[in-house]
């Protein structure tokens, strides 16, 4: 079986999932249950439909869906496939992990069930979607279905975040539809991805392009200045629904970027200050995020308002290595000629560069944090609330984890 059979199917039992949340609305348990163990069975099909493109089996599917003037298209290639089963995989694990879980919300575990499976089918499509008009759809129903997850326990600071992270996803929705719709203006009007690939744009059209999709993409992923919902909504999200929104959906953001810079505007060529500008976005992202974080837990605030501004480092860390493959790309190299380069060496090197720059932008992060202080005129309660003396140390696994991370990329630059 091929794997857009595979991905097809994962799709319809995603579907089923949902719909038998509903249908079981009255019976909590009952819904609960069988939306977490359908959703699970989607998750493994997904994975392995992912791991075959991944391996090479690149396929795809077009016909017609409702609207004659957008075809349904969709193409699961290395890229698409490598997302999709890190997301089933996160999917899965929610899913089992929400069948205990789901417990905490009496009433609404047919609502958590549809939502859930809703909302990873969504960022399923949104992944290998091809076709600019079902991109969008799929987008905005990951923004939806996600949204509805963040209030579901209805009380005042659920309602407070879910409603900043509705603002901001639309915010980026409209920036991301106004680069399709550019791009689908200077490519004859059509809607097809597979037409943006092959149409050459004018570097001025292209530069727009790509901006405006950095940023549409970058509110859905949080980076600075476009990460305000991140600590807001994700202490709201069930737990499992907030680790597919931080394993998955922000990792989108991610997707869009590469996607749009590296795929459809690959005849075009990529200009090396798209490069720079995200290595600038992405560095003052990375030292900012983990000082808020840093500010948050001196100021006594909670777990989960950290965790979120690290998340904002972890993406910003992962988007300055990127900016890395975007500056030395030309024209003629496309996604298939990265996709080649990820070799296991490769992927090793790139885990080595994330410890060492997330360690590095942790300690500028810290002289930040101190200047915040010292500017604030909080010293002394930050200092009463803050760690002890004896916590202050830097863990020597820490260190030596760093070395070898270091020692390993001067051996593949320098020696190997």
């Amino acid at each position: 079986m091929d794997s857009m059979t595979l991905f097809v199917a994962s799709l319809a039992v995603s579907c089923i999932g949902a719909l038998a949340s509903i249908l079981l609305i009255k019976a909590d348990n009952a819904a609960k249950t069988a939306g977490c163990l359908i959703g699970a069975v989607a998750a493994v099909l997904s994975f392995v439909a992912g791991i075959q493109a991944v391996l090479g089996d690149v396929t795809s599917v077009d016909t017609i869906v409702f609207f004659p003037f957008a075809h349904f298209q969709l193409l699961l290639n290395q890229l698409s496939g490598l997302f999709v089963a890190l997301i089933s995989v996160l999917a899965f694990a929610g899913s089992i992990y929400g069948l205990n879980y789901f417990d905490e919300y009496p009433g609404k575990k047919g609502r958590a069930g549809f939502f859930f499976n809703t909302f990873v089918a969504s960022m399923m499509l949104v992944i290998t979607a091809d076709n600019v008009f079902w991109f969008l759809v799929a987008f905005e129903l990951m923004s939806l279905t996600s949204y509805f997850l963040v209030v579901i326990e209805e009380n005042e600071n659920s309602i407070h975040g879910g409603w900043l992270y509705f603002v901001i996803a639309h915010v980026g929705f409209v920036l991301i539809m106004a680069s399709f719709l550019t791009m689908t203006n200077f490519a004859g009007g059509s809607f097809a991805f597979a037409d943006f690939r092959a149409t050459q744009f004018s570097p001025a059209v292209a530069s727009v392009c790509f901006v405006l999709a950095f940023f549409g993409f970058g509110a859905k992923a949080g980076i600075i200045p476009l990460h305000g919902w991140l600590p807001k909504a994700h202490p709201e999200a069930p737990s499992n629904v907030s680790a597919l929104m931080s394993g998955g959906m922000i990792k989108i953001g991610i997707f869009g970027i590469l996607k749009v810079g590296l795929d459809l505007l690959s005849a075009s060529g990529v200009q090396v200050w798209w490069g720079l500008m995200v290595m600038v976005f992405g560095a003052i992202s990375s030292v900012l995020g983990v000082a808020f974080a840093l500010l948050l837990e001196g100021t006594g605030s909670i777990f989960y308002g950290m965790f979120a501004h690290f998340l904002i480092n972890g993406f910003s860390v992962i988007i300055t290595a990127l900016s890395d493959k975007i500056l030395p790309l030309t024209g003629e190299e496309s996604i298939a000629a990265v996709a080649e380069s990820m070799t296991t060496e490769t992927l090793v090197n790139t885990f080595c560069v994330y410890a060492v720059v997330a360690a590095v932008s942790t300690c500028l992060a810290g002289a930040v944090y101190i200047w915040i202080v010292k500017h604030s005129g909080r010293t002394a309660y930050l200092e009463k609330n803050w760690k002890g003396s004896g916590e202050k140390k830097v863990s020597p696994v820490f260190l030596i984890g760093v070395v070898l991370c270091l020692g390993f990329m001067v051996w593949r630059d320098f020696w190997a």
